[in-house]
């Protein structure tokens, strides 16, 4: 009666094993089984079994609080170990002593810790408990196995991961609103200026004459800072749009609207001058002019808000007025 592939064991290493048992970190033996069941029973490409693998693998490290080695780096050393258990079976019926002894020598490490641990995996731990498990595991696998995770470490660890996906959505977000923002500035540039275009119609003859370079300033070497408008500021500030990334999307800007660098002032700090001089100027103009006749009640409040960059907190007072 013939066995199947999933029921048949592998030569050396045994049944292949679909999971990895998570009492200790996984050995030699263990990552080879699920190799092949990967690759010899469900018949995925090398590559992607050793990937399969090597995820599972890193997880249970993870879970351990072990630094490991990167993916790449794993799976290389996964690949090794497959590479040297293929040329074994290759070989295995020879009848010499050298390959009688190469196959115990192979089987005697079956047991052994397949390490993914970084370099600096001691160093880079703080818990005690953690760096002696990694220190018995290195020695013998069986002397300590893993308990299950405390309650608090698990909701750190949510929480970690909470803030990393939480930063990558702002960041994304934030990416998303700089690209809608100098989308909708250069189409209004683009559309007023072909609409300028098609006003100046001449039914005159007249020479031909090549394009005209930008006009410089009267003054010579004074630079232009049209483009720091009261309107283009206070939209940097309401999407938040730091000096640095507006002084190279308006250089963009500029650059496609087909004006001339050279005659621009797009410095980090002219930005910055402009930016606090407009918001100074637009709260000036909000200011409304109570008579000293009308009695008024004030609430005096203040709050910790993030400032317009985004990037610090700034305390903020608030002086609601109530007429009485």
């Amino acid at each position: 009666m013939m066995t199947s592939t999933r029921e048949r064991a592998w030569w050396l290493i045994g049944h292949p094993e679909c999971e990895i048992t998570r009492a200790r970190l996984p050995s030699k033996g263990q990552v080879l089984r699920k190799f092949y069941f990967h690759h010899g029973i469900e018949k995925k490409t090398k590559p992607v079994a050793a990937k399969e693998v090597i995820e599972a693998v890193l997880l249970i490290w993870g879970r351990a609080g072990i630094p490991t080695s990167a993916l790449r780096t794993a799976k290389e050393k996964l690949l090794s170990l497959v590479a040297k258990y293929e040329s074994l079976q290759k070989h295995r019926k020879r009848a010499s002593e050298t390959a009688r002894m190469k196959e115990e020598m192979f089987m005697g490490d079956l047991e052994d810790l397949f390490d993914v641990a970084s370099s600096d995996a001691l160093d880079r731990m703080t818990v005690e408990e953690d760096k002696a498990f990694l220190r018995s595991q290195w020695e013998d696998r069986a002397t300590s196995s893993m308990a299950g995770l405390d309650c608090a470490t698990v909701e750190a660890q949510e929480r970690k991961k909470e803030g990393e996906r939480a930063e990558e959505r702002r960041k994304e977000r934030s990416k998303k609103e700089q690209e809608a923002m100098i989308s909708v500035v250069l189409s209004d540039r683009l559309t007023s200026s072909s609409s300028s275009a098609a006003g100046e119609t001449d039914d005159s003859d007249v020479d031909f004459t090549g394009p005209s370079h930008p006009k410089r300033n009267k003054v010579e070497g004074a630079k232009s800072t049209a483009l720091l408008s009261a309107d283009i500021t206070s939209t940097l500030d309401r999407f938040k749009v730091s000096d640095r990334v507006a002084m190279g999307t308006m250089g963009a800007f500029a650059t496609a609207s087909g004006q001339d660098l050279g005659s621009l002032s797009l410095s980090r700090s002219t930005i910055r001058r402009h930016r606090i001089r407009n918001r100074e100027a637009i709260a000036k103009s909000e200011t409304i002019n109570i008579p000293e006749w009308i009695p008024v009640l004030v609430h005096w409040d203040g709050k910790l808000l993030p400032d317009l960059s985004g990037k610090d907190q700034v305390f903020q007072d608030f002086h609601p007025l109530t007429w009485v």
